[in-house]
């Protein structure tokens, strides 16, 4: 699988990323990505450890699209989770709010501090819910059993952008607390 992701990888390098052939591949290479990450937990027997959420984000959440993301919060959040989990569940939220955004809208994820829970929201100028025709995948799905798992919230409402806003709080670690 590694290998078949590095040929994707140089195929990608030699075809235009803005043809129709060139989005696949991107999102065949994301899928990918997925399925590894997926292997990689699994062989670490989702293992849980204290994860700095910005640091995910920064690290794991760069969407393709011709939106504008804007991403703020305080540094140095961290939560007791599997790495794994809150990278995919992150990535799913940011990923549908890009789709509704559009090329030329806007996305904003914010992360920070409240009542001894860390919470990340993500903001579109899209349309709202209801309007884009839904995906076959199971994005909220994965969010909402990412947040049970872990003692997590997962609400809904109207951005102030004008679009959706998805949050999704968990608890800090255990040595946030006193922070």
């Amino acid at each position: 699988m590694v290998a078949a992701s590095w040929q994707l990888g140089a195929l990608a390098g030699n075809v235009d990323a803005d043809s129709e052939v060139g989005g696949r591949i991107v999102d065949i290479q994301k899928q990918l990505d997925w399925i590894l990450d997926l292997l990689r937990d699994q062989a670490a027997e989702g293992r849980v450890l204290v994860v700095d959420v910005c640091d995910a984000l920064a690290e794991h959440c760069r969407p393709s699209g011709g939106c504008s993301i804007r991403f703020a919060g305080v540094s140095g959040v961290e939560v007791l989770v599997n790495p794994v989990e809150l990278i995919r569940a992150v990535r799913n939220l940011v990923d549908n709010a890009v789709r509704a955004a559009g090329d030329v809208g806007t996305v904003e994820v914010t992360v920070r501090r409240a009542r001894g829970r860390v919470v990340l929201e993500v903001e579109d100028d899209g349309p709202g819910f209801g309007v884009l025709k839904p995906q076959t995948g199971h994005g909220l799905v994965c969010v909402r059993q990412f947040a049970d798992r872990y003692g997590g919230t997962v609400k809904f409402g109207r951005s102030n952008l004008g679009g959706a806003r998805v949050s999704l709080s968990v608890p800090l670690a255990p040595s946030q607390l006193s922070a």
